[in-house]
């Protein structure tokens, strides 16, 4: 195997572990070149990553606009 696709694949079990003690995701968005994050529970299998939300609102508004997210993960934080 490449070193390369070595590096992927440990980077990968890595994050899956870190995902798998976390509660809570930050999803962040660029609404027109203004940041917008918002903390998320999140569910987890097989490699895909399911995030919710309601049939409209902002996060929808601005993914329509720019499908570009980063997403962090907190192992120390739970949403109430």
């Amino acid at each position: 195997m490449p070193a390369v696709r070595k590096t992927i694949s440990h980077e990968l079990k890595d994050a899956e572990k870190i995902i798998a003690r976390s509660q809570v995701c930050f999803l962040a968005m660029s609404d027109q070149d203004i940041p917008y994050v918002v903390p998320m529970n999140f569910g987890y299998h097989e490699g895909y990553l399911y995030l919710h939300t309601g049939p409209g609102g902002k996060k929808l508004d601005i993914l329509a606009r720019n499908p570009e997210v980063s997403i962090a993960f907190s192992l120390d934080e739970k949403l109430h």
